[in-house]
């Protein structure tokens, strides 16, 4: 087979690190504070004016770097999650 063009292949992450950043988003979250549990993309979804800054150092730098790109994966605008890391894995 043909290798892939470098623009149609994806980054390649290492499975722990993505099983770090995932784990948030399958934990049900009180983002609002009233007391109920909320889904993560469903709140940044219908309140667009909220932001939520992800930020972290190594290991928690990767999982902050990672768990914006999921949430902007799933429909989260960029604007919406500024991510600030310190010493991340690249």
């Amino acid at each position: 087979p043909l290798a892939k063009k470098a623009e149609e292949q994806e980054p390649a992450v290492h499975e722990g690190f993505l099983k770090y950043a995932r784990a948030v988003l399958s934990q049900p979250l009180d983002v609002d504070g009233d007391g109920k549990p909320d889904n993560l993309v469903s709140f940044y979804r219908t309140h667009p004016g909220e932001k939520l800054l992800l930020t972290g150092h190594s290991l928690g730098g990767a999982g902050a770097t990672l768990l914006g790109s999921e949430l902007v994966a799933r429909g989260v605008a960029p604007e919406q999650i500024p991510v600030i890391t310190f010493g991340a894995p690249a």
